[in-house]
């Protein structure tokens, strides 16, 4: 947004959000930002492994990060975004360390498997590095 200081990107919440409330009815929508140094992400893209098979869209990822001592336990953040129609995914401004991005498999097209990927992929990002993690699906036979 253009009133917002040069350098920062939104690290928690969706921009836009969609709120649907009845009369009467009060929300609270809390934006965060960040600066955008040092900040990496994890992106990629769920396709169809055969050839000429395009990006599969409308499919849900979700990214588990390790919470605040680094270990996969009880205080992970979770933050989830949707495949775009050719596939593509992003999981934009994220701090330094491990990570597990997977797919929401009952949100994929009937009769796919993974041919191509581990789900769930784990990694460590170190600060400003960004990362892809694809995710290839066959047919079942």
């Amino acid at each position: 947004d253009s009133t917002l200081p040069a350098g920062l990107v939104l690290s928690a919440g969706a921009d836009p959000t969609q709120l649907s409330l009845g009369a009467a009815e009060h929300a609270t929508v809390d934006f965060g930002y960040a600066d955008g140094s040092g900040l990496g992400s994890v992106f990629g893209v769920v396709y169809v492994d055969e050839a000429g098979q395009p990006g599969i869209g409308g499919v849900k990822m979700i990214l588990r990060g390790a919470g605040g001592n680094g270990v996969f336990d009880g205080d992970d953040v979770f933050t989830s975004t949707w495949t775009a129609a050719d596939g593509t995914y992003a999981f934009p401004a994220l701090g330094e360390g491990p990570y597990r991005v997977s797919v929401k498999d009952s949100t994929l097209p009937a009769g796919l498997v993974l041919g191509t990927g581990a789900d769930p992929t784990q990694l460590t990002l170190a600060a400003g590095e960004n990362a892809t993690v694809d995710f290839g699906y066959v047919s079942e036979e």
